[in-house]
């Protein structure tokens, strides 16, 4: 898509755990990029989801994707 421009970039999989990386990206791609658990805690999410693990959503990204984008 040559004429698009990405306007936001969100992080899945064990890779999203990296430290500093969506800052990393932010910086290098001029977007905002954030992992998915992020979005856990803004006001438009209508996910709810409690785990004593960190990053729930990046280790079952593909499967909430699939749950919700039906």
């Amino acid at each position: 898509y040559p004429a698009r421009r990405a306007a936001d970039l969100v992080l899945l999989g064990g890779g999203a755990a990296l430290q500093n990386l969506p800052e990393f990206l932010t910086e290098a791609l001029g977007i905002p990029v954030r992992t998915a658990s992020s979005y856990l805690d803004g006001e438009s999410c209508r996910l709810r989801y409690v785990s004593g693990k960190q990053n729930p959503l990046e280790a079952f990204g593909l499967a909430v994707g699939l749950a919700v984008g039906g």
